[in-house]
């Protein structure tokens, strides 16, 4: 009797066992989506839903507002390219050009941009952009813009490997006069996701304004908040002394990446400008080490 009482209790332990290994072998798979999508959400916090942008970042519109265009030039080529070391960077290219030069005027512009984190991960776009200005009088403007592309996330892990691209797009909206302009936009319009990868929308809004301190001196003031829906927001204040449109001088502070300084001498030929700043991002007021010790270049042709 004893013996039978041990045989059902080990023929009862023995059916669990199997019932259990049954069940965790049924849901591995689940599991294992589970674990590498939580993964890629770590990899992707880390990378960071909202992209970044450069210190110096009033001329180059796409990134804050492609509707603030300055109707001076008909066209116009902008590099720049951010970096702390050889596998931290950001470069990005901006090409525009004026289809029409009516009294309604119309833009066409792209976008590139690619951001390395580490030596594995990367966050590649491209976009194309339109827009619209139309005089509302003698001295006031709208200006509208779409824009439309693709931005991706791709690493090389040592055990592993993703790539994974969402389509994207912004719209813009701003007022122009000649020495003020007041914008606001909606960027990551889709609020597209893939497995732990999310574009999640956020907004912007901005003001930049020219004071005459003289004939020879002018003072920029821009102002740019990227309003975020799950993190403190993005704050930036740029200023600039400007010497007869041939040297600037300045700095600026925001909330992530602290102080940053930068000088900007430019030379005119004929019709055509080129403009060559050089910037430094300091660690005074950075709360992210990441983003301090940068160092931040760009190079702008205006015709």
């Amino acid at each position: 009797m004893l013996n039978k009482t041990k045989n059902t209790v080990s023929n009862d332990f023995v059916q669990k066992y199997l019932y259990y290994f049954a069940y965790v072998k049924r849901h591995l798979y689940f599991l294992i989506t589970f674990i590498f999508t939580f993964f890629i959400k770590l990899t992707c916090l880390a990378q960071g839903y909202y992209p970044d942008i450069f210190s110096n970042y009033a001329d180059f519109s796409p990134t804050y507002n492609s509707a603030a265009i300055k109707d001076t030039n008909t066209f116009q080529l902008n590099i720049k390219h951010k970096s702390q070391n050889s596998n931290i960077y950001k470069t990005g290219l901006q090409a525009q050009y004026k289809l029409k030069d009516q009294q309604v005027k119309h833009w066409l512009g792209t976008y590139l941009d690619n951001k390395r984190e580490g030596p594995y991960i990367q966050s590649p776009k491209a976009f194309l952009y339109y827009t619209l200005v139309v005089p509302l009088s003698s001295q006031v403007q709208l200006s509208s813009s779409a824009m439309l592309g693709v931005s991706s996330i791709a690493a090389n892990l040592p055990d592993q490997s993703y790539n994974y691209k969402l389509p994207d797009g912004s719209v813009s909206l701003c007022l122009l006069t000649r020495t003020l302009s007041i914008g606001f936009s909606s960027y990551q319009l889709f609020d597209n996701q893939f497995q732990g990868f999310r574009l999640k929308r956020y907004y912007t809004a901005f003001a930049s304004k020219t004071f005459e301190i003289s004939s020879d001196f002018s003072l920029e003031l821009n102002v740019l908040d990227r309003i975020f829906i799950d993190m403190k927001d993005d704050i930036r204040v740029l200023g600039a002394l400007n010497w007869r449109e041939q040297f600037k001088m300045g700095g600026g502070i925001n909330a992530y990446q602290g102080l940053y300084v930068f000088i900007e001498p430019s030379i005119k030929l004929d019709n055509h400008q080129i403009n060559i700043s050089i910037g430094y991002n300091t660690q005074y007021g950075n709360n992210y080490q990441f983003l301090a010790n940068t160092t931040e270049i760009g190079i702008k042709w205006n015709r």
